[in-house]
């Protein structure tokens, strides 16, 4: 807000002032009342006089003349009387407005500005806090080395600062259960917090919740800090959807982002159990699976994150229910248990000199995921730096047979990834309809070698990375023509991102050639939507011409030159 004013001394202000101008009102109301009563006086002799003036042109007896000279004279000092009541009446009027003026002097801008919002519905200011909420999901401003973003904890966030603005807008956030449903707090805290946790709770009501318990323990503590919230949110349990269990991180010795805390003391969980109707989504530290059996009982429990290294056997007492898991550094023996998977995001940790952190050096044999459809690969820590050792491990672990949608994000030095990919494709029954490249180094003729053979591509996204991705050859090599055809014909989604070098007319030469053979009667072409994010300096008037005049596709342009963001919808 441009305009934030303390809503209590704002109220304190405004009672006093209330009482001086009432004060000032009932002032001015006597001085009324006084000279209209002054005005009453004078009607009521003139009246007499005038009577008495008729009756003196019918008979001017000594009597009637008597009698007018006693009425002129009230009538003079009641004129007197009105005359000084006026002037004290203005004198007492004028300094009191002043007065006035100069108390609602201050209060006039808050009000001026508060006045369009006093006047917003009550449901549009619930989109509008909603959506400042949403803008604001990110508590940190990265995500942990799991890639999970961090909700805010108690007590800060934009929607806690909206319920601080004034008496109204408190009793609408408050009032909003959904506001109140995310959060994180530390589970083991010498402070009160776990008041303002009892606070969010009774304001979220039954709405569904996300909490993330922070597993910073002191060495003297014995888990004993933790019981009051494990009791707090045990008798909430039935509203929990996402629940956490995070331990601290940061960089290792190694160079790497690692998750810490294998000697950490948790409080008996038993309270949970047969009692988590609702849980979907469950993260927890990897070595200490062991004690969340209790959360084997959630009937609607499909998404696992084990947060860190050391996966053992044991945790198998999950995998009947799994469908979506989160590995930090996955080995083959711990996805073994998880033939139900459907979904599997991978986050591999790279040294400092850009190898992969591998706790036992020996190759697993591969394990067959007969249901995965889905596959999320991150290199993180120092991929970018240049390296003679490929993530030959990763990629010889899984048989995903019907892999459908594969990303992959800071890949470098590829070759063992284009194997596999290679010898996938060949298998008659891996369809690979998504492909999305983030941020990965790879040579343009392997990825035209890789699109040439994948002919059910549906959905391709190139995103950051190098320029050497994002040549012309791509472009020509995704134009189609009458001599030339080309595998990539029921293509719908393309998506090209970042800093790249290339020329204008091959992409739009390339966006032509696909709307012209979509025109065709009965064409096979469907290239639908179409999303660019480009520098400043690639989109010209003339290819934004060019662009506008392409029919049946969707396009989203979005220009980025620093700091300046402009987004068209063409």
């Amino acid at each position: 807000m441009s305009l934030q004013v303390d809503a209590d001394l704002v109220q304190v202000h405004q009672a006093k002032v209330d009482a001086r101008l009432l004060d000032i009102d009932q002032s001015l109301g006597r001085l009324a009342d006084l000279k209209a009563l002054a005005e009453r006086e004078e009607e009521d002799l003139s009246e007499r006089i005038a009577t008495i003036d008729l009756q003196r042109d019918s008979f001017l007896a000594p009597d009637h003349v008597k009698s007018l000279d006693d009425a002129r004279f009230p009538l003079a000092s009641a004129r007197e009387r009105c005359v000084y009541l006026q002037q004290e009446y203005d004198s007492q009027r004028a300094p009191l407005l002043r007065e006035r003026a100069a108390l609602e002097e201050p209060i006039l801008l808050p009000k001026f500005s508060a006045a369009p919002m006093r006047r917003v519905p009550t449901e549009m200011l619930l989109e509008i806090f909603a959506a400042v909420q949403s803008s604001d999901n990110a508590g940190t401003s990265s995500p942990q080395p799991s890639g999970i973003q961090e909700p805010r904890r108690v007590g800060q966030g934009p929607i806690v600062l909206l319920s601080q603005v004034c008496a109204e807008w408190r009793a609408i956030v408050c009032g909003c259960p959904a506001f109140w449903s995310s959060f994180a707090f530390p589970l083991f805290s010498q402070t009160n917090v776990i008041g303002l946790v009892a606070i969010y709770l009774q304001r979220a009501k039954s709405a569904p919740l996300t909490v993330q318990l922070d597993l910073f323990q002191s060495q003297e503590d014995d888990g004993s800090t933790g019981v009051p919230a494990i009791t707090l949110l045990a008798q909430h349990s039935q509203s929990l959807v996402d629940f956490r269990f995070v331990p601290p991180w940061g960089l290792g010795a190694r160079g790497h982002f690692m998750y810490y805390g294998r000697d950490i003391r948790l409080p008996r969980l038993s309270p949970f159990h047969g009692n988590l109707p609702r849980l979907e989504v469950l993260s927890l530290p990897a070595w200490a699976a062991d004690s969340f059996r209790a959360f084997t009982s959630a009937p609607q429990l499909h998404t696992l994150k084990l947060l860190g290294d050391d996966h053992q056997p044991h945790q198998g007492f999950f995998r009947d229910q799994i469908q979506s898991i989160l590995l930090h550094n996955p080995d083959g023996p711990t996805v073994s248990w998880y033939r139900n998977l459907t979904h599997l995001t991978c986050y591999q940790e790279l040294d400092s000199a850009g190898q992969m952190f591998i706790p036992q050096l020996q190759i697993p044999p591969a394990v067959t995921l007969p249901h995965l459809t889905s596959w999320q690969i991150e290199f993180r820590g120092m991929a970018g730096k240049t390296s003679n050792f490929g993530p030959l491990h990763l990629f010889h672990r899984f048989a995903t047979p019907n892999l459908r949608r594969l990303s992959i994000s800071f890949l470098n030095h590829p070759a063992e990834f284009i194997q596999w990919l290679r010898r996938a494709i060949d298998d008659p029954t891996f369809h690979l309809t998504t492909l999305i490249l983030k941020d990965c180094v790879i040579r343009i003729s392997d990825l035209l070698s890789i699109l040439g053979c994948t002919t059910r591509l549906e959905s391709l996204a190139i995103v950051g990375g190098y320029s050497t991705l994002i040549t012309n050859r791509l472009f020509n090599f995704l134009s189609v023509s009458e001599d030339r055809p080309n595998n990539l014909a029921i293509l719908s989604t393309l998506t090209i991102s970042g800093s790249f070098i290339f020329q204008n007319s091959a992409l739009v030469e390339m966006l032509e050639s696909r709307t012209a053979r979509q025109a065709a009667k009965g064409s096979c072409v469907c290239l639908k939507d179409v999303f660019l994010s480009l520098p400043d300096r690639a989109v010209e008037e003339d290819v934004v011409r060019r662009l506008r005049q392409l029919d049946g596709i969707k396009l989203y342009l979005q220009c980025l030159d620093g700091s300046k963001i402009m987004q068209r919808r063409l």
